[in-house]
């Protein structure tokens, strides 16, 4: 694994030492997660501190990262895991991370987790929320990682190491980093959005690194709190989707993420006529200027 490829491998104490995933990037104008991911390998130049996990610190797409830009030719996270990738930056990248991530399972006893991060386009009334990847079946996932039991089960001593507020599962695959990771490596993996990239600051850049180094050194360590903060968990409900240039929502679209709306509430309308949510949803992602046949946002409904 090579710097220049932005790529950084960190040995872990002990030779068959489990494994760590920390990626950031895959969009490149998301700068918070870069910004951290920075910091962190400058404390991790100086630290006299001895890793318990071998870590595996990438930055995703190193030309948008340098260009502050969303992507080069296509969004990235919709590439891992495709066995014809496009002839482009990104096919070629995804290509570079995938086998990286494998190079690196090979390479320890096992891979624990994969934590990409991200930021939103807007604000989120839970600032800091993972997404986990659709019917991932942890058969074969280390007595380390988390349960699967996704109703039944909420991390909250795992996300509050991160300062992650809420919990989302996802109910339909998709060929994101995270999705990648979780099936190939067997490790539990988690999209973590860490605020909006709308207005960074140093702030919230040192808030997200000091939550990066306990992580890192202390995940593991059982003197975690026993009454921890709760995860407020979600589940997808409804996929919105922008059918024809008719699509327009109904409801604020700048409101922020996480919004509550009432059951019988009209959220969007497309050539089929309005939308009504059956239950009390949450919104998330919405943004109707996304091409016609992509997804315009998610509706949530609690766990």
């Amino acid at each position: 694994m090579q710097a220049q490829e932005q790529i950084f491998y960190y040995q872990g104490n002990q030779e068959d030492a489990a494994g760590i995933i920390i990626s950031c990037g895959i969009h490149g104008d998301e700068l918070v997660p870069v910004f951290a991911l920075q910091q962190m390998r400058s404390y991790l130049s100086t630290c006299a501190r001895e890793l318990p996990f071998s870590l595996l610190l990438i930055f995703g797409n190193p030309t948008a990262i340098e260009r502050r830009q969303r992507f080069v030719t296509t969004n990235l996270n919709r590439l891992f895991g495709l066995k014809h990738k496009p002839d482009c930056d990104e096919g070629t990248r995804a290509g570079i991370l995938e086998q990286a991530c494998i190079d690196f399972s090979n390479s320890c006893s096992k891979v624990l987790y994969h934590l990409d991060l991200h930021s939103t386009i807007k604000a989120s009334l839970h600032p800091r929320f993972a997404l986990r990847p659709a019917n991932i079946t942890t058969d074969a996932i280390n007595t380390h990682a988390l349960s699967d039991q996704r109703s039944q089960q909420k991390p909250a001593s795992f996300f509050n190491l991160l300062g992650v507020s809420a919990l989302v599962e996802q109910s339909q695959h998709s060929n994101t980093f995270s999705r990648f990771t979780a099936t190939t490596l067997q490790c539990e993996s988690f999209t973590v959005e860490c605020g909006s990239h709308s207005n960074p600051d140093a702030g919230d850049i040192e808030r997200l690194t000091q939550c990066l180094i306990p992580f890192v050194f202390d995940s593991q360590n059982k003197d975690t709190p026993t009454q921890p903060a709760a995860i407020a968990h979600f589940k997808v409900s409804h996929a919105i989707i922008r059918e024809t240039d008719q699509f327009r929502f109904l409801i604020e679209e700048n409101e922020p993420n996480f919004s509550i709306h009432p059951a019988g509430t009209a959220i969007y309308a497309d050539t089929k006529g309005p939308y009504y949510c059956d239950t009390e949803s949450a919104t998330l992602f919405l943004n109707s200027a996304v091409p016609c046949g992509q997804r315009a946002g998610l509706l949530l409904t609690k766990i």
